[in-house]
Formats: structure tokens, C-alpha cells, sequence
């Protein structure tokens, strides 16, 4: 009976232990690399390049270059490129207009209406990203949410 209630209780610990301990280990070796909570320091991040592609978006364009800048990642590690695959509407226009404010925004009028697909690969839409950088291309039709970068970063 006695070896039953050790082994009860010894797997009643270990599930305890890699529900609650581990993670809490982990945050401590953490914090002792980090020399604090390292998600408030930018410290390692890397360069992130957004490449939006976008044709005929004029509706939804100004939005979604809004959700890009205000993802939960440092502003000044951040660039975004909307590649525009031959617009027919005010895409571009827009997008321009509200790259004029902020240097972080590039537009490209990319003529041929060849498709989003090709679009993300042009060479236009940005060079290859320089070691320790990212480079993420998404649609504009794309759900976004703050901290998304943050977290694909992460992996």
C-alpha cells in the first residue's frame, strides 16, 4: 500500500511540475539571460519587412496599412511595402498618400496584373532580407491583430 500512495503522489508531482514549475523555471533563466522580462526590451529583434499585395483594394487599403503599423513590434524595426499588381482603382493613390507621412511605407505601382503570387516575388518588392531580418508577405484581405509579428517573430 505504501508504494502505491508513493507512486501517486510522486505523478501527482511530476504534473504538477511540468504544468506549473517548468514554465516557471523557464521565466527565471529568462529573466536571468535577459536581465529582466525580455518582452519589453526590443533587444534581438529582428528587421521585419511587410509586403502587402494588393490589386484593386482601394476600399480596404488605408485600413490595413494601419493594422501593419500598429502590429505590437518596434516601430523603427519595422518597414512595409505595398506592391500594387497593376491597380485599376485608387489603391496606389491612397496607399501613397499615407506613405507621405510616414518613412516606413513604400509604394510600388507594379503594372502586368500578373497576380499576388508573383507580386510577393518580385524583385521590386524588396531585396532579400538581410541576415537576422524577416521578410512576411500577406494579402490584403489578411486578418491582422497587434500582437501577431510579436509572436510569428518569436518562432
Amino acid at each position: 500500500m505504501r508504494g502505491v500512495k508513493l507512486a501517486f503522489w510522486g505523478s501527482l508531482g511530476l504534473i504538477a511540475y511540468a504544468h506549473a514549475g517548468y514554465p516557471l523555471v523557464l521565466r527565471a533563466m529568462r529573466r536571468g539571460e535577459a536581465g529582466g522580462d525580455s518582452q519589453d526590451a526590443p533587444v534581438g529583434l529582428p528587421r521585419v519587412t511587410l509586403v502587402v499585395a494588393a490589386h484593386d483594394e482601394e476600399d480596404v487599403i488605408e485600413r490595413k496599412l494601419d493594422d501593419a503599423l500598429s502590429l505590437d513590434y518596434p516601430a523603427e524595426l519595422i518597414e512595409v511595402i505595398v506592391a500594387s499588381d497593376g491597380s485599376d482603382d485608387r489603391t496606389v493613390e491612397l496607399a501613397r498618400a499615407r506613405a507621405a507621412g510616414d518613412a516606413r511605407l513604400t509604394v510600388l505601382d507594379l503594372s502586368g496584373g500578373t497576380g499576388s503570387v508573383p507580386v510577393r516575388r518580385h524583385p521590386a518588392a524588396g531585396p532579400a532580407p538581410p541576415p537576422g531580418a524577416s521578410t512576411l508577405t500577406y494579402a490584403c484581405a489578411a486578418a491582422t491583430f497587434p500582437p501577431a509579428l510579436s509572436n510569428l517573430v518569436k518562432l
